[in-house]
Formats: structure tokens, sequence, C-alpha cells
């Protein structure tokens, strides 16, 4: 089933991200036949760990959709580099967020 091979791609580009494997993980990632929200959220999360900001943020660019977890990677991915600015940027344009 579609949804079966999405999850068993998206756990082998995690499985990467995790190893610290980001090339690889985009290489799998560039071949899925389809992606979802956690398939691109994987890949973002695997260039901010890795703190590869430029790439994160063209990915980010062109995600199709970016929920709370893309925002907040993003922002911290910013913020534990050191640019404050842009995490703070980031953070005004984000378009809902969760009361505290």
């Amino acid at each position: 089933s579609p949804a079966r091979d999405v999850f068993t791609w998206t756990a082998m580009v995690s499985g990467y991200v995790q190893n610290r494997m980001v090339e690889e993980a985009r290489g799998l990632f560039d071949k899925m036949p389809e992606r979802n929200e956690v398939s691109w959220n994987a890949m973002l999360a695997g260039y901010v760990q890795g703190e590869r900001m430029e790439m994160a943020k063209e990915l980010f660019d062109v995600m199709p959709f970016r929920n709370v977890s893309t925002w907040n990677t993003m922002i911290t991915g910013y913020a534990q580099c050191g640019d404050v600015s842009e995490a703070k940027n980031l953070f005004d344009k984000m378009p809902k967020r969760d009361p505290v």
C-alpha cells in the first residue's frame, strides 16, 4: 500500500539522519515516490542537526506543508547556530503558535 511505502521510506531517511548520514538521507529522500509531512520534517531535521542551515532553509522554502514541528525545527536550528535574529524572524512569521 502507498501509506506503507511512505512509512518505510521515511523510516529509512530517519535512520540515515539519526546516524548523521545526511547526504545518504537526501539521496533517498529525492528518490521517494511519495512524501508526507513526516518525510519532509525528517529530512529538515537532518539538515538542522548537522548544522546545515542553508540547506535546511532551501528545503523549508519548497516544503508543500509546514506544521508547528517544521517551524520549531527551523527556529531551534537558527538559535543553536547563534543566528538569533533569523530565529526571531521565523518566529514572527509563524502562522499559528501553541499557547503556553
